[in-house]
């Protein structure tokens, strides 16, 4: 881009803000297997007896675990991402930082990186459920968030960019970016995993004894 022209100037503010979200990426994957471990170690642990000992309703368990843990997540990054953003723009290079949080497009990736990392933590609490194991959860994890986007940027550009969209790590990128016209995509895709992940684990819970 041509120096000083307003498209340079707000893309490099954009590199700037994903600068300061960095470590979100390694975030991603600590929250997914904690709420793989929160569960996962009640069942190797047995106490996953205890909480179906004092709330038969299974259903309510699994929708505490995951209210509870995804909330949390939510506002603990939204916080985290706010700090985050400070400090980039205070100690980044003058041309990273021309943004200020309320610069358009600011609150929503914030927002959006927060939602992502609650939606990585429910589907970890999911998998929990399903898989039971944390190492196996572990695993899952790992595949979905690093190894398939590895996989299908070797794929044919064609059919890759189609299956690449329904990614999570795809839906992250658009929904944390300062542009509305993926996040609308990212946010569905986001959902779909949710949904399909949790409404397994519930399945799970209702076929199979603790």
């Amino acid at each position: 881009c041509l120096v000083g022209s307003e498209m340079c100037i707000r893309d490099s503010a954009e590199n700037g803000l994903s600068l300061s979200l960095g470590g979100f990426e390694l975030g991603h994957i600590i929250i997914a297997i904690l709420g793989v471990a929160l569960v996962a170690g009640e069942y190797q642990t047995g106490l996953i007896r205890t909480w179906f000992g004092a709330a038969p309703d299974r259903m309510r368990v699994l929708t505490a675990k995951v209210g509870v843990f995804g909330s949390l997540v939510f506002g603990t990054s939204l916080v985290a991402g706010v700090l985050a953003f400070l400090a980039g723009q205070a100690l980044l290079p003058a041309e990273f930082t021309a943004l200020t949080l309320g610069s358009a497009g600011v609150a929503q990736a914030l927002v959006g990186a927060a939602f992502y990392m609650a939606c990585i933590g429910v589907i970890g609490i999911g998998l929990g459920f399903l898989l039971r194991s944390t190492a196996a959860g572990a695993g899952a994890v790992v595949t979905t968030l690093f190894i398939a986007p590895i996989m299908v940027d070797l794929v044919q550009s064609s059919i890759g960019d189609t299956f690449g969209k329904l990614l999570p790590s795809y839906a992250g990128s658009a929904i944390q970016g300062m542009e509305t016209t993926s996040a609308g995509w990212g946010t569905a895709v986001l959902l779909g995993w949710v949904i399909a992940i949790v409404g397994a684990a519930a399945v799970s819970l209702k076929r199979r004894d603790a």
